[in-house]
């Protein structure tokens, strides 16, 4: 049964032991670690390997890594960025994988129909990527308006039933939320629609830039040929196969027993939301192509920039 990390358990340590042959096959006898959602869905081709492993919280990834427990792992650009600037982890980014997946929901409550100060919006993950993202787009104009919840769960509770219960069930007008939880209230919810598309907005204002959301770090003791002929091209071709075809996303999910456990997504609304034009914002591109991009991502976070050392 393919394992999961969760908050309460210590994974064993998954050290690379294995000889790696020096194939096309490398990748095979290398060790993942990924948070759920989006991030684990774009490396879903890696998902039934022994060395395979997702958690729920990305936070607990980087103090592996600082112990060298995992060849290969996806973290928030900016979290990964921080590790290897400050925390000096002996990993290098390779590539972005996933570049936005924040939506802003309309419950249908607000009369006008326009999010502002006097409106009720709940958010999640205070300064974290949503927030941050949600900040670097609309300013601190709307702070008044803003009340967190727990987490994604919570936020696309109060999209759903248009009422904050942790706040006396108070009456929300807008939600900020991820894909593919946005879909599945939508397809549940008539009252619901989509508000805002974060992605768009913030492309207009860093004039064209990316929202490299959650890059793939390797670690500096790997080969460039297990990297670039064996890891890479497969990590490529899977995203591509992908966004060509959605339904192939279910086919990959599959392969592991428990997917919406190990994926944190059931397949069914993964496929949805690529067909609806990849609102979970897969896709692959090297870290060398898009530094400027990251680094504009890491700069909203007050992150040094990345320099070329720091790319595999």
């Amino acid at each position: 049964m393919k394992k999961m990390m969760l908050l309460t358990v210590i994974p064993m340590v998954l050290c690379g032991c294995k000889k790696q042959n020096q194939s096309n096959d490398a990748y095979k006898n290398l060790s993942y670690i990924v948070p759920t959602g989006a991030p684990s869905i774009a490396m879903a081709e890696f998902a039934p390997l022994e060395g395979f492993e997702t958690t729920t919280d990305p936070s607990t990834i980087v103090p592996l890594l600082a112990k060298g427990q995992y060849d290969v792992a996806v973290l928030p650009t900016n979290v990964g960025a921080t590790a290897m600037n400050v925390k000096n982890v002996a990993y290098k980014i390779l590539c972005t994988i996933t570049f936005g997946n924040l939506f802003i929901g309309a419950t249908g409550k607000d009369s006008d129909g326009l999010m502002g100060p006097d409106d009720y919006i709940v958010s999640f993950q205070q300064g974290a990527v949503p927030d941050k993202i949600f900040h670097y787009v609309y300013g601190t104009e709307l702070d008044s308006a803003l009340h967190y919840v727990n987490g994604a769960q919570d936020a696309a509770k109060c999209l759903k039933t248009g009422k904050n219960l942790a706040d006396e069930g108070a009456d929300v007008d807008y939600v900020l939320l991820a894909e593919p939880a946005l879909t599945k209230v939508l397809e549940t919810t008539p009252s619901a629609s989509v508000y805002a598309n974060l992605q768009e907005l913030y492309n207009t204002k860093s004039n064209g830039l990316m929202l490299t959301q959650a890059s793939v770090l390797v670690k500096n003791t790997l080969s460039d040929e297990v990297i670039k002929e064996s890891l890479l091209p497969t990590l490529q071709e899977s995203i591509n196969q992908m966004i060509n075809n959605a339904d192939t996303i279910s086919s990959k999910m599959t392969k592991v027993e428990n997917p919406e456990t190990i994926f944190g997504v059931e397949p069914t609304y993964a496929v949805k939301t690529m067909k609806e034009g990849n609102k979970m914002g897969i896709g692959c591109k090297l870290a060398s192509d898009i530094k400027n991009d990251i680094n504009k991502f890491l700069e909203i976070f007050g992150v040094s920039p990345i320099t070329n050392e720091n790319i595999a």
